[in-house]
């Protein structure tokens, strides 16, 4: 079963201090009113924080860069494609505890650069905040 933005119940308090299995990733594109257009979990390779500031003064707060496995290239990097520049798409991380996941939410971002190799695609995105500053 999934469980979004739980953090205080004795389940997940448990999980965390005796019975995680795995750590996961998801991300789910998004449409431009921010409504998923489905999810990638198996498919995500490698997630790297590539900025973690937070300021009044600081414009991008976060960054963030996503690996997944586009076998067939049904993620390639087009105008159609649900990573294409601009387009909005949401991080969750979250840990398997038996057949339970929690998740927590990591934000929104853009993507700002899309590039497939070798049926490997990496997908750098910007939070919101990227939007108003011109990254």
């Amino acid at each position: 079963m999934n469980y979004y933005n739980v953090i205080n119940t004795a389940a997940y308090t448990a999980a965390l201090t005796n019975g995680v299995t795995a750590y996961r990733t998801m991300i789910q594109p998004l449409d431009h009113w921010e409504n998923a257009l489905g999810e990638l979990t198996d498919e995500i390779l490698h997630t790297t924080p590539t900025q973690q500031t937070v300021g009044s003064g600081s414009g991008v707060r976060r960054s963030v860069s996503v690996t997944v496995f586009d076998e067939g290239g049904k993620y390639s990097p087009n105008k159609n494609s649900m990573f294409w520049f601009n387009r909005k798409f949401r991080l969750w991380e979250g840990v398997r505890a038996g057949g339970d996941t929690y998740w927590q939410p990591q934000g929104v971002y853009y993507a700002t650069h899309a590039d497939e190799q070798n049926g490997m695609l990496t997908v750098q995105g910007v939070d919101k905040f990227g939007a108003l500053n011109g990254e």
